[in-house]
């Protein structure tokens, strides 16, 4: 009860200082460890989140891996109908702290916050079939899949009021932004030209997916 309570308290704060009307998106609790903030399961024991996506596209340049409508569709992996700041509640909420750094990143400034794994799951032919998000991911220079990584929960920033995050709607990048939520935190991050969807291993366009991100232990 002490920990729904602490939750429950974070989040209300959290809605009131973006000026978000709480009955528009109610964080339910499903059993003892989870509890779900509109389309996003949030497990408080074991760390994670997951949410629904979709495949956006199997092949092509990205800069990012997964954004939410109305983002950068043309070049994303992944599509999902999630509302960036309630990602970001959530992720809070499994208690993780953001780097929230308002500059661009390079490679003598790197992305901070707490570190995560991410992993993408799918149904294919009645069998589950699960990667990590850099597996999806192809790295053109290397000519390999991208370097398995801990991603960083940058936690996007505020400009002039407003949750930048949901502005550009751009959830997990491969190419660093700082109005994102997780970032890329390789020396890749500051090219944009050296990553393509991972065609041999993404199913068809328009797949359902599940997006599982897990706080580092």
């Amino acid at each position: 009860m002490k920990q729904l309570v602490m939750c429950m308290t974070l989040f209300l704060s959290l809605l009131t200082a973006q000026e978000i009307d709480s009955t528009k998106a109610p964080i339910k609790q499903l059993n003892e460890t989870q509890y779900q903030l509109d389309n996003i399961i949030i497990d408080i024991d074991k760390r994670i989140i997951t949410l629904p996506a979709e495949v956006n596209m199997q092949d092509g340049l990205v800069e990012v891996f997964l954004c939410a409508r109305g983002g950068k569709i043309h070049e994303s992996v992944l599509v999902s109908n999630v509302i960036p700041y309630y990602m970001k509640v959530a992720l809070l909420l499994i208690g993780l702290k953001d780097g929230n750094d308002p500059m661009f990143t390079n490679e003598k400034s790197p992305v901070k916050g707490d570190p995560v794994t991410i992993w993408i799951s799918w149904q294919s032919e009645g069998k589950e079939k699960k990667y990590r998000a850099e597996s999806l991911i192809w790295n053109i220079t290397d000519n390999a899949t991208m370097e398995q990584t801990d991603w960083i929960f940058t936690g996007s920033r505020m400009e002039q009021g407003q949750f930048m995050a949901d502005d550009v709607k751009s959830l997990i990048t491969t190419y660093n932004d700082p109005s994102t939520i997780i970032d890329n935190p390789l020396v890749t991050g500051v090219n944009d030209e050296v990553y393509r969807a991972n065609k041999n291993l993404l199913p068809p366009k328009g797949t359902a997916v599940t997006v599982i991100i897990k706080a580092k232990s």
